[in-house]
């Protein structure tokens, strides 16, 4: 019986002797020799064999994965599709324990990456993608990789690390949906970080590109937003006398508040408004400070 090689690397990998009866090229049974994990494996056949036999099977630096294992990266991906990801998750896992650096891996990783997001690990998704990334050769499959990375910085406010992953991601990535969502936070990371004039070409491209898009009127209130810093807003009315019956209140209790006028998609809005701060983060740290006395407090432009 010939030996599986797909079979063979998974024993290995796992540390286990390859069970009796299992035979390499027409010799009897095997035993696993040596392992030699920089490059190659060595399979000594000893039992029942006056000479040896070695096979050396290259363990990095391969191309394509063997037909056992794209098959099963293929019922992962039905698997995936149906949401069932703890399936998926267990046939992935186990391709890539037996081949973690094989060039099509990085398919692999790329799916695990999406089973992972699912399955609210972030921090494993990233690291996913990340590999996928570093083994792919494969210009779409990098960029779908890099939109997934700069995705999972995003949702962990790691704003900057998102910036360098949607650059990346948005230079090959194709012009259809979810191409929008991936410029509109993109546009969000720059614009916390403090790129204003930066971030602004970005929402354009959301409500210029993509007009039925779900996320083309916020990308439009961002656009027109009018300055380059964001406000803490204690109120928003249409009469100007509210708003300066508001501030007048929150002056009294030692809130430095005033009224700001601008337009909100054609209409005229006083707002109540206090600081100015060009990164996101010091908004935060001064809203704990102005919940206090306007609980309804919220940063603005806020997503």
């Amino acid at each position: 019986m010939r030996t599986d090689l797909y079979s063979l690397v998974r024993f290995v990998h796992t540390g286990r002797t390859l069970p009796a009866g299992l035979a390499c090229d027409g010799t009897r049974s095997l035993t696993v020799a040596a392992l030699i994990r920089t490059r190659f494996l060595t399979v000594a056949a000893l039992k029942g064999a006056a000479v040896m036999c070695v096979v050396l099977l290259p363990l990095v630096g391969c191309v394509e994965l063997p037909p056992p294992a794209r098959e099963q990266l293929g019922e992962a991906e039905k698997d995936f599709r149906n949401r069932e990801y703890k399936s998926a998750a267990t046939k992935l896992d186990d391709i890539l324990r037996a081949y973690p650096e094989y060039q099509q891996s990085a398919e692999a990783y790329y799916l695990r990456a999406q089973v992972r997001a699912q399955q609210n690990n972030k921090v494993g998704a990233l690291t996913d993608a990340k590999k996928c990334i570093s083994l792919s050769q494969n210009s779409d499959l990098s960029a779908r990789a890099n939109a997934t990375a700069g995705a999972m910085c995003y949702e962990a406010g790691n704003h900057k690390d998102a910036i360098h992953f949607f650059e990346a991601a948005l230079k090959k990535l194709p012009e259809t949906p979810p191409a929008d969502l991936v410029h509109f936070r993109y546009a969000t990371s720059l614009q916390r970080i403090g790129e204003w004039r930066k971030c602004r070409p970005q929402y354009a491209i959301v409500f210029q590109r993509y007009p039925g898009s779900s996320l083309a009127n916020q990308a439009r209130l961002m656009f027109e937003w009018p300055w380059d810093y964001y406000v803490i807003q204690c109120g928003a009315f249409r009469e100007a006398s509210s708003a300066n019956k508001l501030a007048q209140k929150l002056q009294g209790n030692g809130v430095s508040a005033r009224v700001e006028q601008r337009q909100r998609l054609g209409e005229t809005v006083h707002a109540v408004c206090v600081g100015s701060y060009p990164k996101y983060e010091l908004a935060q740290e001064a809203l704990r400070t102005v919940k206090a006395r306007s609980p309804g407090a919220t940063i603005e432009p806020g997503i």
